[in-house]
Parts: structure tokens; sequence; C-alpha cells
């Protein structure tokens, strides 16, 4: 396994005291709540959380509002965004602990099937949880995990209350047998002509085999070289430049205020 990612939630008990943050990338298919959603129904796909470090990349968008990018920490010693982060430069944050699980949420959302990407929204599509370990150890002290032993196959209604840093998120274990019988449930069960008791795995459109596999986090959540990430950092600083329309000054010399080795 790669250096930079581990397995387990052993990890996100010995974290516990690390601070939390939001779900901020817009380049991978995350699963978050807003305030105005009360709950949502999720399906667990891992066995076992993957964990990494992040930072983050506070960025500004086209229409100038600002939003940030989570970037996997490569847990080396010439990592640029660490370098970045210890130099003092604001836009970069220090790399933290994040678990991560793969789940499929039942709300409508786009989705893709190998290399094609589908404009026609569905429910229970594949998705990202990225979660800090105060949002993800209460997931294990659930009596139904517990009784399970495991976290696949788990079907969970999450809820949200509050915002900023004071959001909290809870979880409300369901089983197969409730959820079938359950009529708020209807347009993500009975509607799909689906069955939860007779079948392990919710009807995600990319799998119409039912073989529900984990992301590939090797593949989406691999490190940016030194380079790459240089150049991503570097990118910031040209667009800053150019929205500032400043003479005086060059991207470049922008870029070189964190340098390696340093």
């Amino acid at each position: 396994m790669a250096g930079w990612m581990s397995k387990g939630m052993q990890e996100a008990y010995e974290h516990l005291s690390e601070g939390g943050g939001k779900r901020n990338s817009l380049f991978l298919p995350e699963f978050w709540l807003t305030e105005k959603e009360k709950g949502v129904l999720i399906q667990i796909v891992d066995s076992e959380t993957v964990n990494l470090y992040i930072h983050r990349i506070s960025r500004v968008s086209k229409n100038g509002k600002p939003y940030s990018v989570s970037k996997t920490c490569s847990q080396e010693e010439d990592c640029y965004y660490c370098e970045c982060a210890q130099a003092g430069m604001k836009t970069v944050s220090p790399a933290s602990w994040m678990a991560h699980l793969t789940i499929l949420d039942s709300r409508l959302w786009p989705y893709s099937k190998g290399e094609e990407e589908i404009d026609d929204p569905a429910p229970w599509t594949r998705r990202l949880w990225r979660a800090s370990a105060k949002r993800i150890v209460p997931l294990t002290q659930l009596r139904g995990i517990q009784k399970r032993g495991r976290l696949d196959k788990a079907f969970l209604l999450v809820s949200r209350s509050g915002s900023g840093t004071q959001t909290q998120y809870s979880f409300e274990y369901l089983t197969k047998g409730s959820l079938a019988g359950d009529g708020e449930f209807e347009d993500v069960v009975s509607k799909l002509g689906w069955n939860p008791v007779e079948t392990p795995w919710a009807p995600c459109p990319e799998f119409s085999d039912g073989k529900v596999v984990p992301l590939n986090y090797e593949d989406i959540l691999k490190p940016d070289t030194y380079e790459e990430a240089s150049a991503f950092i570097g990118s910031s600083a040209r667009k800053k430049l150019k929205d500032e329309d400043e003479e005086d000054g060059d991207a470049e010399d922008f870029k070189r205020t964190v340098r390696r080795g340093k």
C-alpha cells in the first residue's frame, strides 16, 4: 500500500483531538449535506476506512466566490504543499488527517459509467465521503454497526445540524427490513423496483451487474508530484496577478516564495 495511505478505524480514534473542517473539493464526487438538507439515506461500500492527510488550497472562482480544493499530502519531505504551509502561505493549510469511505448516495446526482459521463442524474450514485475523526468515529458506536461487526453494506440516515465550525453530523442505522417498509424512502426504494431484503446493494446505476466496488483511491487521491503541486499553486498566482492587473511582480516570483529544501 502507498505510504501516503493507510486503512482501518483505529487511526480515527487516535486523531480524535484534531479539528475537522469543511468538505470543499469541487473535483471529486464528494458526499456532503447542505444546511437545508435534514437527512440523507446512504449505503456504505467499504469494509474499513481509507486514511490519509490532506491540504486545503484556497481558490477564487471565475465569479469571484472563494472555495477550496483538497489535495492529498504525500507525507514525504518534499511535499510542496507542506512547504507552502510551513512558509506561512495563507492559501495553503497544514496537513490534516481524514478518513475516507465510498458510499452510495440516494439523492439525484450525475454519475459516470466507465469513461462515459452521464448527464441525467440518478439516485444511488457512488460518492466519496471525506471525514475527520470526530465525524467518522460515531459510526462504530452505532448499535447496528457494532452488532454486524462491519461497515460495508450498512444503510444509514445521515442528518446535519448547525453551520460552519459548529456543523454536526448524526447517524441512524437502518435495517433492510425497516428500509423496505418505510414509506419515507419510497422514491429510492420501492419506486425503483428494488427490494433491500433480497439484494445486498442499492441499485447504483454505475453497476448494472449489481457488483458494487469502492472508488479507486490510489488513482483519484494520488498525491501531486512536487512539480505538479508547484504548477497548481503557480496557476493561482498567475490568475491573481492577472485579475488584479498588477504590472509589478511575476507569478514565478510568487512560486519561488517556497523553495525545495527550505
